[in-house]
């Protein structure tokens, strides 16, 4: 007889050893430095990092050995209307891990996961996985992508490859926030993509590139992740000119000073 797989709740810490640690230890030395980072991404509305509700891990056994797994979320269904539900919560699937890489076992996992959130009632839930070997094979199970998302990352101990405009001077700037210095981050990113969202002062170091008088770009450096929130932004007349290199090195070093082990 073919070996039976069986669904298993599993509790955190063997989720973790089994699923987080084999994927992301190229960007976070610890599970709770990842969970501490994927949190605090929230205020950016990425959909993988969207607050939750509730969280379950579920897993796959063979002859009682795990041979996947994968975590499991509720959480607000704000996008309902493009999916065509009227639902108010969504499901999640996140941070999947093959002990071996087949779309058999995908498949097992995908109708775990259905039958999981079935039961709550949920019937619209996504994929999301670092992992790019697993990406061709939700495709081949009959998932199309809905939205993608990348993640870029520097080690702030290695220099940039390109060297900053040496005409530029930045400064930082940190809470309180003058109304002067707000109305210039919005005429940057006005210029450089067609809008505004202000910063966060408790979270985010800003700062801002000048040419000479001229404020020319901008970015906020996330204290707690590491992440340059929203991107760099220069405005159009200026773009080419290796601001943004002067922007992403005056970040790294923040991340230096931060002990932040990421630039993302």
């Amino acid at each position: 007889m073919p070996p039976v797989a069986r669904i298993v709740l599993l509790p955190e810490k063997e989720f973790q050893c089994f699923a987080l640690k084999p994927q992301l230890p190229h960007l976070f030395p610890t599970v709770v430095s990842y969970e501490n980072w994927r949190e605090n991404l929230q205020a950016l509305r990425i959909f993988w990092s969207a607050p939750w509700k509730s969280t379950q891990y579920l897993g796959i056994q063979v002859n009682n050995r795990l041979v996947a797994a994968a975590r499991l979320h509720t959480l607000s269904f704000s996008e309902r209307g493009l999916w065509g539900s009227n639902i108010d919560q969504r499901g999640e699937v996140q941070d999947i891990y093959l002990a071996i890489p087949t779309l058999e076992t995908m498949q097992q996992l995908m109708e775990a996961y259905s039958s999981y959130f079935s039961q709550q009632g949920i019937h619209q839930f996504g994929f999301s996985t670092w992992n790019p070997k697993y990406w061709n094979l939700l495709e081949k199970a009959g998932l199309s992508p809905y939205a993608r998302s990348i993640v870029m990352y520097w080690s702030p101990r290695q220099p940039l490859a390109k060297k900053p405009n040496p005409n530029i001077s930045l400064k930082i700037y940190q809470k309180p926030i003058s109304r002067f210095i707000l109305t210039t981050l919005r005429k940057i990113q006005k210029s450089s993509w067609g809008f505004y969202i202000p910063p966060e002062p408790d979270k985010q170091c800003i700062i801002i590139a000048w040419l000479g008088e001229q404020p020319v770009g901008s970015v906020y450096f996330n204290k707690v992740t590491g992440n340059l929130d929203y991107g760099i932004h220069v405005i159009r007349q200026r773009w080419r000119q290796h601001i943004g290199t002067a922007l992403l090195e005056s970040a790294r070093q923040l991340c230096l000073q931060e002990n932040i082990p990421q630039l993302t």
